[in-house]
């Protein structure tokens, strides 16, 4: 776990034998649940689906962190605030429930998933601890996970959440740009702080360099960085990365006969080749390499739209007018044929907020479907939101090698 075992061994021996260690740490020591059960899933382990059972329930017994609803216990005295201690918890009891077919656990994982999403915001940015106006990208990811799973196996309506989430928070805070990165560090506030452990696990050259393709570990609202906590945590360098392959490897679901794209996103698989245009316009492309139905979800709020179906030459065979049904519109492919899908990019201003009194951070963001193109006001240092208007579409390309069961 995550504080074994600082948690319990110290240099004089076991500090402690019994549940309540410290604040938190039933659930801290909670997190291997979910690789546990990936260990399961892959060889057959028996220990492994014990182990997690067994760490699950001494925590959903001993943790004093939730109400019987799910909620989160607003942190007082020595209760835990550190929100990814929470989701990952969720995250965790939702896959063991998922393997096990312990529907109170199922059930559980997604009430108190609903009332997490509340702490943060539609667009996936979630705090670092509860009531704080910095955030963290494990928190998405454990969030874009747990509505993978809620959309694959109780109700598809999660896919939004993991598209949204991925789609604005999640790809924003991945730094991309050298010079961008290289300013937003020289105009962050200098800290006379030693290095931790007197720099003896540590460098200081080429930190900035390395960090290029990462994650901002503490997005605010409309920045990169917050002055708040704005050091930068491996941890969600290897979160972000896993996300981004989470939603590619399950943008599209496939059987004989059948594919549904569920996030939007431009990925190629056996079966189809999805181009997505969006946020310049809403417009898909699906290729389909066999004959057979495609599901194509729609924005949240739209319920129609429009597809051109062309022949491998790119002779239009057909117009169709689709209506959605649950968030979903159907048409039907021929080998080699390619729908080109149609549909509005309803746009949209919302306003947020964040922190607790003393510390808070706010935003107006602008919509284009499912987007969120732009932020008020604008970040001081490594600014988000300030989408092109008229970005290319992503082209994908073919899987290399083996993709894996992430989830």
């Amino acid at each position: 776990g995550l504080f074994f075992p600082e948690g319990y061994c110290r240099e004089g021996g076991w500090r402690c034998r019994q549940p309540g260690l410290g604040p938190g740490i039933d659930e801290y020591n909670a997190a291997p649940i979910v690789p546990a059960v990936r260990l399961y899933e892959a060889t057959g382990y028996e220990p492994a689906l014990r182990l997690a059972s067994g760490l699950a329930e001494f925590a959903l017994y001993h943790t004093s962190g939730y109400l019987p609803d799910g909620r989160f216990r607003w942190p007082a005295g020595e209760l835990e605030a550190h929100f990814h201690t929470r989701s990952n918890f969720i995250l965790g009891v939702l896959k063991l429930g998922l393997v096990l077919d312990r529907r109170e656990y199922v059930s559980w994982a997604r009430q108190s998933y609903e009332h997490a999403k509340t702490w943060g915001t539609e667009f996936g940015w979630f705090p670092e601890g509860l009531g704080q106006r910095h955030g963290e990208i494990c928190c998405t990811t454990d969030m874009i996970e747990i509505a993978l799973l809620l959309g694959r196996h109780v109700d598809r309506r999660y896919y939004a959440d993991a598209e949204r989430f991925g789609r604005n928070h999640l790809l924003e805070s991945q730094l991309l740009s050298l010079e961008r990165l290289r300013a937003a560090v020289g105009a962050l506030p200098p800290s006379d702080e030693p290095p931790p452990w007197q720099g003896r696990y540590s460098r200081s050259e080429g930190v900035v360099e390395s960090q290029v393709g990462g994650f901002a570990s503490r997005p605010t609202l409309n920045d990169a960085f917050h002055p708040d906590a704005a050091a930068l945590m491996q941890c969600c360098n290897a979160a972000g990365v896993r996300a981004l392959y989470d939603l590619w490897r399950h943008a599209v679901e496939e059987a004989p006969g059948r594919a549904i794209v569920h996030p939007r996103f431009s990925v190629e698989t056996p079966g189809v080749r999805v181009l997505s245009y969006e946020p310049s316009e809403g417009r898909l492309d699906v290729l389909s390499r066999g004959a057979g139905e495609v599901e194509i979800r729609l924005p949240q709020g739209v319920g129609e739209a429009v597809a051109l179906v062309r022949d491998e030459r790119g002779h239009l065979v057909r117009g169709q007018a689709l209506t959605g049904e649950a968030g979903y519109v159907r048409l039907q492919l021929e080998a080699g044929q390619t729908a080109e899908v149609r549909y509005p990019l309803p746009a949209r201003t919302a306003h947020y907020e964040v922190g607790a009194e003393g510390g808070r951070a706010w935003c107006v963001g602008h919509w284009r479907g499912e987007t969120l193109v732009r932020v008020e006001p604008e970040g001081s240092f490594h600014p988000l939101y300030g989408r092109a208007s008229d970005l290319e579409p992503a082209q994908p390309t073919p899987a290399w090698g083996k993709p894996i069961e992430s989830l």
